[in-house]
């Protein structure tokens, strides 16, 4: 791509969410408040897809939210040159989350550290292999203790655009972009 039109691209985004950040009207956030989402992220592990997956935010003062995970993502570990057979692992990551939310002055802009306590799973086996070799092969799992930052940006009352940044244990260290939505 070349980069007068990707700047071009980024320009005009730019622009849209400032646009309809001009029709926030109300606080925001506040105790009680409620955020359900969607993410995906980029996995910093070799060979790992996209991790897919959801999220929920329940605040429990204005400055303190704790809410849950899940998130699944599946990978080819290896494939056998002789046959049509390859070595598949699937994993899921289910987990509690914590995060203090940092009052900035402008309303639609939620920025946030915290930590994810989780239990990451793994399942892994054969597939496409010709021969008897379709038993399933397990991974160990694994606790996951991953700290996080991020920010929201409400483009509505209702819906924000979110982007964090986790590192954390497990092979778990991911950039993830995803929208939540208010209940």
């Amino acid at each position: 791509m070349r980069p007068t039109f990707f700047f071009a691209i980024c320009a005009f985004t730019c622009l849209c969410l400032i646009g309809a950040a001009q029709s926030v009207n109300a606080q925001l956030i506040h105790e009680g408040s409620q955020f359900p989402g969607v993410a995906v992220s980029v996995n910093f592990n070799e060979g790992e897809d996209l991790p897919i997956g959801v999220n929920y935010e329940y605040f429990v003062k204005r400055e303190f939210a704790i809410g849950g995970i899940f998130r699944y993502w599946t990978y080819t570990e290896w494939q056998d040159p002789n046959s049509a057979g390859k070595y598949v692992v699937s994993s899921y990551l289910i987990g509690a989350q914590g995060n203090y939310h940092f009052k900035v002055p402008q309303r639609e802009f939620d920025p946030f550290m915290g930590v994810v306590l989780g239990y990451r799973a793994y399942t892994a086996g054969y597939q496409n292999e010709p021969t008897e070799q379709n038993q399933a092969l397990s991974q160990p799992s694994n606790l996951v203790f991953a700290i996080q930052a991020g920010a929201r940006y409400f483009l509505s009352d209702q819906i924000g655009l979110e982007a964090r940044l986790l590192f954390g244990s497990g092979s778990f260290t991911v950039f993830e972009v995803g929208a939540d939505f208010a209940l």
